[in-house]
């Protein structure tokens, strides 16, 4: 009993804690979901002939379900470019970054970094979900301190790192 009413005690003797939350400043901006990669007849050309000598390669050795699967990367990449991307909302606040009406919370995020590629500017966000590890959004230049200075109240940011692989795969590739 007396323990109980010495820790109601207690209880009530705590000052409210302090508000964790940063005063952040919003940001907010509006970008492609993603890069169309223009693609001229060379392009369209070396694909097919790689495709179809896989292919054959395939079928020589009785691969069957290599070569179906091949075949449908082959459909996947050709009708690829017909997707126009679409444009986002990107907010930064006090809550962490909105991609549209998606809320990601600072407490998803393990830190953030920024990219020069090819006169543009990405800002890339590692997330702790695993289908989305990690989220790339193209940001103005004349945003980039201002959008720093926001997400390092909240997150870190890495210095070292670079374009991720699979962006530089895919924009060698071109697809």
């Amino acid at each position: 009993m007396f323990i109980k009413k010495f820790i109601m005690e207690e209880q009530n003797n705590l000052q409210p804690e302090e508000n964790t939350q940063k005063n952040i400043d919003l940001i907010e901006w509006k970008s492609r979901e993603f890069q169309s990669q223009k693609r001229d007849w060379k392009w369209y050309a070396i694909v097919s002939v790689v495709l179809v000598l896989v292919i054959a390669l395939a079928l020589y050795f009785s691969q069957w379900l290599v070569a179906a699967v091949i075949l449908m990367v082959g459909v996947v990449l050709f009708l690829s470019n017909r997707i126009a991307p679409r444009m986002m909302n990107y907010r930064i606040d006090e809550n962490g970054v909105t991609i549209n009406d998606h809320l990601v919370e600072y407490g998803s995020l393990k830190g953030f970094w920024v990219v020069y590629v090819e006169n543009k500017v990405y800002l890339n966000l590692i997330s702790t979900t695993r289908l989305a590890p990690v989220i790339t959004a193209e940001i103005d230049e004349g945003k980039v301190e201002s959008i720093k200075k926001a997400l390092g109240k909240s997150i870190p940011e890495l210095d070292e790192k670079n374009e991720d692989w699979i962006d530089k795969i895919n924009r060698l590739l071109k697809v």
